[in-house]
This record gives structure tokens, sequence and C-alpha cells, in this order.
């Protein structure tokens, strides 16, 4: 490739190679076709079962003590074949592993996972496009609003330090710890947090509320789509051709990719208190999970040690409910 681009065009294809430490099955072993853990990308992308895979090994050309012995660790890894995970999920799998180690061990199983990452942004987008609808138009120059909601600026505090963190991981090529800040994003604080909280909101008569939650809502689809893409490319791409705006460019992989001089909302106090708000309410799961009663909306009973968390109970107290699946939070004196 490097020749031919030298030849044809006078300049080498890409200025820079990152090169990955060899790859290895989950077992941290060498892939062989002896061994039968060899992982075909386009089988992680398409799916295949068991009799396929036994299938290819019949027409490979190893002789059949190795056959047999391949048969075998097929029938180990894969008893149930190789699930459909789809290129997306793929590409965002290898990229979340630390390819400046000296091994790097491929599990299936991380593919399978990040495919329902997939689905739930699929999901979320659908939520966030219902409520925005076809009529809805972009704030050209948004900003935070005074009397927006703890939760608005938390979430918008999150966004901007994950595209710090995209920002300064893309440039050190440490692809693993920018998926990370992406997945963490969209799904533990976007998917699990703001989309809840805006239900509470969509539920209530407040216009204004609603209004600002649309324009948080749009900006943190856009811009995290934006950080998806070079990860993620056909959903982001798919999703994109769908979200409103004009003046968006006519394809993501040619839109600027989130700046952090361009999102500048990072509030610790925000953070502080929703870090409170998040840990009460993982307390409250648990004990009900603890006591079987994960189905059953209870009134709760709190005696708090400080008139701070006081504060932040009452102020969030609606929210909380919502979340734990509770009926009513009680503070005792």
């Amino acid at each position: 490739m490097v020749m031919l681009g030298k030849k044809l065009t006078g300049h080498t294809p890409f200025p820079e190679v990152l090169l990955h430490g060899t790859l290895r099955d989950s077992y941290g072993r060498k892939m062989s076709k002896s061994l039968g853990n060899v992982i075909d990308p386009l089988h992680v992308i398409s799916g295949a079962t068991l009799k396929n895979l036994q299938a290819e090994l019949e027409n490979s050309n190893l002789d059949e003590s190795e056959k047999k012995k391949a048969c075998e660790g097929l029938q180990k890894d894969f008893p149930l074949g190789i699930p459909e995970c789809g290129t997306d999920a793929l590409r965002f799998t290898l990229s979340s592993y630390n390819f400046k180690a000296p091994f790097v061990n491929m599990d299936i199983s991380h593919a399978k996972s990040n495919r329902h990452f997939c689905n739930k942004i699929w999901q979320a987008f659908r939520y966030i496009t219902n409520h925005l609808s076809n009529e809805y138009i972009p704030t050209q120059h948004f900003e935070v609003p005074k009397e927006a909601s703890c939760c608005d600026r938390w979430i918008l505090s999150r966004l901007s330090a994950c595209v710090r963190s995209c920002e300064n991981h893309l440039t050190t090529y440490d692809l693993h710890l920018a998926t990370r800040a992406i997945y963490l994003f969209w799904y533990g604080e976007l998917c699990d947090v703001y989309l809840e909280y805006t239900k509470t909101i969509f539920k209530a008569e407040d216009t204004l509320a609603k209004t600002q939650c649309k324009d948080i809502l749009y900006i943190c689809l856009d811009a995290g789509l934006k950080l998806l893409s070079p990860f993620m490319p056909y959903i982001t791409e798919e999703l994109y051709q769908r979200i409103p705006g004009q003046d968006k460019a006519d394809s993501i992989c040619i839109a600027d990719y989130p700046r952090p001089d361009q999102f500048i909302w990072e509030s610790q106090s925000a953070e502080d208190e929703m870090k409170t708000v998040l840990m009460f309410t993982k307390q409250l799961l648990s004990l009900k999970t603890e006591n079987n009663m994960t189905k059953t909306r209870l009134e709760v009973c709190v005696d708090c040690c400080s008139s701070q968390t006081v504060n932040i109970i009452n102020n969030h107290k609606n929210f909380i409910c919502h979340l734990s699946r509770i009926q009513d939070i009680v503070i005792t004196d």
C-alpha cells in the first residue's frame, strides 16, 4: 500500500501507523487453526452456527488429528456458535482494548455486549426524537439558562468532561480510554440517568422546563453521535441523517468533531450534588433487592445527619422516587 501510494500519488497513504499487540483468544492463548480458536471477523459481524464453523474446519487443509483437536476446541469455546454482532459492535470492541499492551485477549462476549449498546443508542435516539418532533429548531448559540435544574447542569457537565476526555485520549492514541468515556456517557449518564429525569419533566406542566430539556437532549444527541462516529460509523451515520436541523453537515463523517472549547459547561457543584442523589438512589435499590421488594413501591423513612443532605433529598425527591421506584421519602427528625 505504501509503495503503490508513492507510485500513484507521490505521497504515502498515511502519515502514521498504529501497531497493536498480539491478538489472542479469551483464555490468553495464541489464535491457531489447529486449536480451533481463530475468530473470523466476518463471523462476528454476521454470526455463525457451530455447524457452519465445523464445516469450514472440515474444508481446511489441516490434517485429521488437528481437525479433531480443533473441532473439540470449537465445541468448547463456541457451543452455541458465534452470535451476530454487526460491524459497529466489532469495531467498538476492538477499539476498547488497550492495543499498546503486548497481548490483546479477544472475547466474543464483549462484542455481544456492545451489540446491546447499539440497541441502547437506538432506543435513546427514538426517545429523544419523539419528544423533539420534526418541527424542532436547534438553538444556534446555546447557553445554560440561570433557571436550569441541577440535573440539566450535571449532564452538560458530564458531556463537557466526555468531550475533553476524548480529545486528550485520541491525541495520545489511547483509544480504549476514549471508548470508555463515550460508553460511560451514553449508557451510564445519558440513558440511565438524564433520560429518566426528563420523563418526570415531560409528565409535568412546566413548559419552560420542557423547552430546556429538549435543547439539552438535542445537544447531547448531536455531540454524542459525533463522539461515537469514528468507532461506530454506520449506526451514527444512520441516526445523524434523521436528527432535525438544517445547518448540519451532509454526513457525520465530515462534521466537525466536538472540541473542548465548544463545551465549557463543567460544574463541580452540580456533579457533587448529583453524586449524592445517585449514591442515595443506588442504596435504595440495593435495599429493595436484598429484601426481595423490587416491585413494591415503598414509603421510605430516612434519618439524615446533615442538613445539606436533607436539602438535596428534598430538592430531588420526585426524581429519586422515580429512579428507585418508591412511593415517597419521609425524612425523620
